[in-house]
């Protein structure tokens, strides 16, 4: 379960006493910019050509470009790599107008790991990273989602989110329940977003793994008897209430 703390935000009892699960709020991270990867930062990640197509991907005003159209086969050591990033191709799409994002950066960048891991203090659940590179003038838009929190933290600014009429400056993190979608538009200095999402687990999830480690539990089984089953499932729900309660 989620504790009341997190390094997204200065004061994190206020945040989550008034505003966690019920309503946005943009607030300042308390190293502020301090160890911030810039969006110069990253499209240097791009240019060097290394990333493949798992870890990235282009919007040309909000639709996919084919994975063919930005990518090339490289020879590494030896051996034929299919999908890795043409440099230039994608470069010249961001400098056309369209979208980076690079997927799941916190598994390859050791600043943005450091980010997501600060701004998640606390918080369980399944975690997920994406950082998007948006051109001056050009938009991004997430939807709301029943099952997500999410967390937005300006790289580079400004930029500005329509829906809660937000500037958003370098180094401040603005959190949306997932009650709110969120279109952000870049700056005219274009702009490096994180968005982190935060996934809980669900009640149905527990009972599920619940149900499932009690039937391991009780693999290769005597005989059952009704009086027997009835006292190993009283005696598995009553270590599942403890686990829950904790």
């Amino acid at each position: 379960m989620t504790s009341h703390t997190t390094g997204a935000f200065a004061d994190p009892a206020t945040f989550f006493d008034r505003y966690w699960k019920r309503a946005p709020h943009l607030g300042d991270r308390p190293d502020g910019r301090a160890t911030l990867p810039t969006a110069g930062d990253l499209l240097d990640v791009v240019d060097c050509g290394l990333l493949t197509h798992h870890y990235f991907s282009v919007l040309d005003r909000g639709n996919p470009v084919p994975v063919s159209d930005v990518t090339r086969v490289r020879d590494v050591v030896g051996n034929k790599v299919v999908g890795m990033a043409d440099a230039e191709l994608v470069l010249g799409r961001y400098a056309a107008g369209a979208t980076i994002l690079l997927h799941a950066p916190d598994q390859w960048h050791a600043g943005l790991r450091e980010l997501v891991r600060s701004v998640t203090a606390g918080l369980d659940g399944t975690i997920r990273a994406t950082a998007a590179l948006v051109p001056a003038g050009a938009e991004i838009a997430w939807a709301a989602d029943p099952d997500v929190q999410r967390f937005l933290v300006t790289l580079t600014g400004p930029a500005f989110c329509a829906e809660t009429a937000t500037p958003l400056e370098t180094g401040q993190v603005l959190y949306l329940p997932h009650t709110h979608a969120c279109t952000v538009r870049a700056g005219a200095a274009g702009a490096g977003l994180l968005t982190i999402t935060v996934r809980e687990i669900t009640p149905a999830e527990v009972a599920r793994d619940l149900i499932e480690r009690f039937l391991t539990e009780r693999a290769a089984p005597q005989p059952d008897t009704a009086e027997r089953l009835h006292d190993d499932l009283s005696a598995f729900l009553a270590r599942a209430g403890e686990v829950t309660r904790s």
